[in-house]
């Protein structure tokens, strides 16, 4: 049988600053791929943009 492995990591991106995302994704994905042998690595949806779900949305109640 195959072993895959997959990580689930968490940054704390900054609002709209996609280089500085990315380079955090990347320093964090050679930290796991040496210490843990992931096979993938899997981070949140919006983690190159930094923005949060709701966060440049207002509200429209009815």
């Amino acid at each position: 049988m195959t072993v895959f492995t997959v990580a689930v990591a968490q940054t704390n991106p900054v609002l709209g600053d996609i280089t500085t995302n990315l380079a955090q994704m990347s320093s964090l994905i050679d930290q796991i791929c040496c210490e843990q042998q992931a096979d993938l690595v899997v981070f949140p949806e919006l983690a190159t943009t930094g923005v949060e779900n709701g966060a440049s949305f207002d509200f429209v109640g009815g």
